[in-house]
């Protein structure tokens, strides 16, 4: 924190303490004013961060969790044909990802 005064009249830069009364105040050596203006300046920084955990949930595994669902509420047909369509799909991302890899054209139908 800094503080400064200067002449309130003129604006000459005056090396007297702000806190000085009036009646004790030397005057001007420009123009011979009591009046004053003063200033203080302050500086602060603010440093903010955060962070944020994303979990990506794939269609397989959100399919799977659909099942569980499913199975505790006896729904035992519907949660078979949904765990085998989380199973193909897992299947057929891993071969595009294994033919990517290899630099191969996939199998098309």
């Amino acid at each position: 924190m800094s503080e400064s005064s200067a002449c309130g009249n003129c604006g000459e830069p005056l090396a007297e303490p702000a806190n000085t009364p009036l009646e004790k105040r030397q005057p001007c050596p420009k123009c011979g004013s009591t009046r004053r203006n003063f200033s203080v300046e302050m500086r602060a920084s603010i440093k903010v961060s955060a962070s944020v955990n994303v979990e990506v949930i794939t269609y397989p595994k959100a399919s799977l969790t659909i099942t569980q669902g499913l199975v505790g509420q006896e729904h035992f047909n519907i949660a078979i044909v949904t765990s085998h369509m989380a199973c193909e799909v897992a299947a057929e991302r891993a071969f595009d990802a294994a033919y990517a890899a290899k630099k191969l054209e996939p199998l098309t139908a």
